[in-house]
């Protein structure tokens, strides 16, 4: 079994307020797994998915792939993004 370390998250390097590099990063719930499979169902594109979410279009294109997957019964994971 997996602990809380394991959960997906997006991290990015971007300039600090000093001009210095830093890391910032962030976790991914489930809600956008949701909230993608009703917006795809609503036949919107990847790239519209994407800007609706908040997210990349590989993540949203990770999130199209899974809800296909799951529309014909294929898997029951989600993504890890």
């Amino acid at each position: 079994m997996l602990g809380g370390a394991s959960k997906p998250f997006e991290a990015r390097m971007e300039s600090g307020p000093d001009g210095r590099a830093v890391w910032t990063y962030k976790g991914l719930d489930d809600t956008n797994a949701d909230r993608a499979a009703t917006l795809f169902l609503a036949r919107m594109s990847v790239w519209e998915v994407a800007e609706e979410l908040g997210i990349s279009r590989s993540q949203a294109g990770r999130l199209r792939q899974w809800w296909s997957a799951e529309c014909s019964g294929e898997v029951s994971q989600r993504p890890a993004l």
